[in-house]
Parts: C-alpha cells; sequence; structure tokens
C-alpha cells in the first residue's frame, strides 16, 4: 500500500457515513459523526498530500478509534478495517 491508495480509504470513509447520513440510514449519533468527519475531512485536505507512508501510519494509529466508529458494521466495512489494521501493522 502506499499513501495514495491509505488516503483514498479514508475519504471513502468519511463519503460512505455523509451519505448514510444524508439518507437517513445511519444508527449512530449524527451530531459526533458529522463532527469526526468534518475534523478528519479537513486534516486530510491540510496534510494528505505531504504525508508519506510513515505519516500515514502515525495518521491512522492516532486516529483508529474514531475511524472504527465511522465505519459501516456490514461486510464491507469489516473488508476496511481490516486493511487498516493491516497498514498500520
Amino acid at each position: 500500500m502506499n499513501a495514495t491508495t491509505i488516503k483514498k480509504t479514508v475519504l471513502s470513509i468519511i463519503r460512505q457515513r455523509e451519505f448514510l447520513i444524508k439518507n437517513n440510514r445511519s444508527n449512530k449519533n449524527k451530531s459526533e459523526c458529522l463532527a469526526i468527519t468534518k475534523r478528519i475531512k479537513n486534516y486530510v485536505d491540510a496534510y494528505g498530500n505531504k504525508y508519506t507512508i510513515e505519516g500515514w501510519k502515525r495518521f491512522i494509529k492516532n486516529n483508529l478509534d474514531e475511524l472504527f466508529f465511522l465505519v459501516p458494521k456490514n461486510k464491507s466495512g469489516e473488508s476496511v478495517k481490516n486493511k487498516l489494521i493491516l497498514f498500520i501493522s
């Protein structure tokens, strides 16, 4: 995996959660999800192109719980979680 792949993965997690919230399919706290997505999206927009592999590993480690909170609880969500865990190990 390279830095671009992990950036796309993080942005896809955010897009999925925003879609679920927009269509009222999200069972999670709407305001908390929006706050997390806004913070992570701003961070990725600011530093996404500057990060190397090591920078992305630190970012994922520091925000792993919040990213897991945003991931949907289905088969595709499990594969995304496994991908994130594999990336930081």
